[in-house]
């Protein structure tokens, strides 16, 4: 009788945690859906949605403020009974926890994306908070980091309306199970803006 090689042994180990891995991974993920994509075309731009992430049509409705901001829409991964639950204990900030917004204001002085990110009338300012020059849409962006409204913000000029791009991640007991920062970035970084 032959006893297989320490090398076998070993691969055969590293194949059988490789497949409970996986099997773990899937099944506390769930079924991964493809991207989908989400065109707005009252906001004018579009981005892709990973899995089950959708247009949150209560969020994307709550806040008008003054004459310069032209709308906002939110996107969740909570269902819509999970939203209203969380709308309503612990109450608003943990349906904000953990969802991509966009943004559209009007820019009739034709502000720079780092100007209007930069000031504390228009974008707020918080202690800590990171802007720095970046890219999105091939276009030239300012990025805060740690801002006053959102986790990450990427704040875009078109023309004469700014665009303010982002997500928040703020509170780790009001996190989604199925969330994960990495599809909120790539939510983010899909955004392109149309005609």
């Amino acid at each position: 009788m032959t006893r297989p090689a320490p090398i076998a042994t070993f691969f055969a180990v590293v194949i059988c945690v490789v497949a409970l891995g996986a099997t773990a991974l899937s099944a506390t993920r769930g079924p991964v859906a493809p991207a989908s994509g989400y065109l707005s075309q009252s906001l004018g731009y579009e981005l892709q949605l990973p899995g089950s992430w959708r247009r949150s049509t209560v969020l994307s409705t709550l806040v008008h403020n003054g004459n310069l901001k032209v709308g906002h829409e939110v996107f969740t991964i909570r269902s819509t009974a999970d939203e209203s639950g969380v709308l309503n204990d612990p109450g608003p900030g943990a349906a904000w926890s953990y969802v991509a917004v966009v943004e559209q204001w009007r820019d009739p002085a034709g502000w720079t994306a780092m100007a209007w990110a930069t000031d504390p009338l228009l974008a707020g300012w918080a202690r800590g908070q990171v802007v720095e020059t970046a890219t999105i849409d091939g276009r030239f962006a300012a990025k805060v980091t740690n801002g006053p409204r959102f986790s990450v913000a990427y704040y875009v000029q078109d023309r004469d309306r700014m665009f303010v791009v982002g997500y928040k991640v703020d509170a780790p007991d009001w996190k989604p199970l199925a969330a994960t920062d990495a599809e909120l970035r790539a939510i983010v970084a899909s955004f392109h803006i149309t005609p």
